[in-house]
């Protein structure tokens, strides 16, 4: 089977994009849909179609939505359009793994969590003002009052790592470098390769 994750995208206002044109025919849902469609031989208008895949479908729930029981509703959608796992904007703080977790409720499905290595509090304090991504203080000051910021970030990561594995179906380790930190965060985590 092919893993596919399923995601609408977001919007782009940025000059050094002017020109391109951005498409939002259909949304994760109905891309989900169609993917699934695809799975039982059908194409977007329900003919039958030759050589049919096996896609393995995931689609992406926020866990830091400001309405999450809106958000947790449309990931039901998701899941009756065909979506088999999801995949989560990184987490920060292990007390909100386990709030996610009671939150998603019936939905039965796989999670794989998010987890961002953060190098650096000029980093973080970036990275929080993204859409979907909510660092709490208390974590930017910890990595603020590091010595190493990367070692920090590093033990901040394997921490939730270690929480997240007790409890969902996978871990998915982000790094916005190119330092290849991953293999430290794993060490940390006390995981072997």
């Amino acid at each position: 089977a092919q893993n596919i994750l399923c995601v609408t995208g977001d919007s782009f206002t940025d000059i050094s994009y002017q020109g391109v044109k951005q498409v939002f025919d259909v949304g994760s849902d109905e891309l989900i849909k169609i993917a699934s469609d695809l799975n039982f031989g059908k194409d977007i208008n329900g003919n039958a179609i030759d050589g049919v895949p096996e896609f393995y479908i995931g689609g992406t729930v926020n866990p830091f939505a400001s309405e999450l029981a809106d958000e947790i509703i449309r990931a039901k959608y998701k899941v009756e359009a065909g979506a088999e796992f999801f995949h989560t904007h990184p987490f920060f703080e292990v007390d909100r793994l386990e709030e996610f977790l009671a939150a998603l409720g019936s939905i039965d499905t796989k999670v794989i969590i998010g987890v961002l290595v953060l190098e650096s509090v000029e980093m973080a304090r970036s990275i929080n003002k993204m859409p979907g991504i909510e660092i709490p203080e208390e974590i930017i000051m910890e990595l603020d009052q590091a010595k190493d910021k990367t070692s920090k970030g590093i033990e901040i990561a394997a921490r939730l790592v270690k929480a997240a594995r007790e409890i969902y179906a996978g871990v998915h380790i982000i790094e916005r470098g190119s330092n290849n930190l991953v293999p430290a965060v794993l060490e940390n985590a006390d995981i072997s390769r």
